[in-house]
């Protein structure tokens, strides 16, 4: 019995000793969750109104024109979609700045007739045109995407971090039709977050540590209007900015990190030593400054 007590004992003192020297030795990383965008292509009415360029390999005619693949319309019309008259082609979109699109979507047509429900894509490619190499980038690749449904939606991410100006669908083959029809195709970005953010983020954005105190007539307002609509006003010292210009500037150019933060100042309310408004750069529409 006592023989069978030792070995009892050293066995489990095994186990805790492993456990003890695997936990210490092995680190995990923390789980992350991507979230994207909503559609970075403006509502389009025409090839290049309100901004940005629509354009297409080729048009079946004004009714099919690029544009309409892009002016997020709810109707089932044959003409308001893009089509070409051959069963391939590619349609692109070119961003006001560069952007980095790593998710996209495209929308079947609503065919009048079953025989039309071919005409959506079955092989193509994603790409972004590449300003240094005068070529196209291949982004992603998709083939046998067949089995489509009237007005169906499908979503497709991939791995990107060069921003582009200029994105297309480069179709190579539809499911069988005469032509190949596109409803609406949407692009977005993804923003990377941890499912438990920090009290701090893991790359400050960039913003003084201490405003310098600053006379009362060297002050602006500046008014940011967001993507949703939403307009934020800030009273703030021309440090701050010139701090927020600079970093609007340098994240266009495809540098710096992807928000930046705005100090609250005198609306600081509540038991807090500060309050701070991120604004995330695609999100802007523009932005005002009025120095007063």
């Amino acid at each position: 019995m006592s023989t069978l007590i030792k070995r009892s004992t050293l066995f489990l003192t095994a186990i805790l000793l492993f456990t003890t020297v695997f936990f210490s030795s092995h680190t995990f990383a923390t789980t992350t969750q991507d979230q994207y965008s909503d559609n970075l292509i403006p509502k389009m009415t025409s090839h290049t109104a309100p901004s940005g360029i629509a354009s297409a390999s080729q048009e079946y005619g004004p009714m099919y024109a690029a544009w309409k693949a892009f002016n997020r319309s709810t109707s089932q019309s044959y003409e308001d979609t893009w089509e070409p008259p051959i069963p391939t082609g590619w349609l692109a979109y070119e961003f006001a700045s560069p952007q980095v699109i790593s998710k996209y979507t495209i929308k079947n047509i609503t065919p009048r007739l079953s025989s039309d429900m071919n005409r959506a894509p079955k092989d193509w490619t994603f790409e972004g045109w590449n300003e240094q190499t005068q070529a196209w980038d291949i982004l992603d690749t998709r083939t046998s995407e067949i089995n489509w449904i009237g007005g169906e939606k499908r979503e497709y991410t991939f791995n990107n971090v060069t921003p582009y100006k200029k994105y297309r669908l480069n179709v190579k083959a539809n499911n069988g039709g005469i032509y190949v029809s596109i409803d609406e195709l949407e692009m977005m970005s993804k923003i990377t977050e941890p499912t438990e953010p920090p009290t701090e983020p893991t790359e400050p954005p960039t913003e003084p540590t201490e405003p310098p105190t600053e006379p009362d007539s060297n002050r602006a307002l500046i008014e940011i209007t967001l993507l949703n609509g939403a307009i934020k006003e800030f009273d703030l010292s021309m440090s701050e900015v010139n701090a927020f210009i600079n970093w609007y500037e340098a994240k266009a150019s495809g540098s710096g990190s992807i928000s930046f933060a705005i100090d609250k100042h005198g609306n600081n309310k509540g038991p807090f030593k500060s309050r701070k408004d991120y604004i995330i750069f695609d999100k802007i529409i523009n932005f005002e400054v009025s120095e007063y």
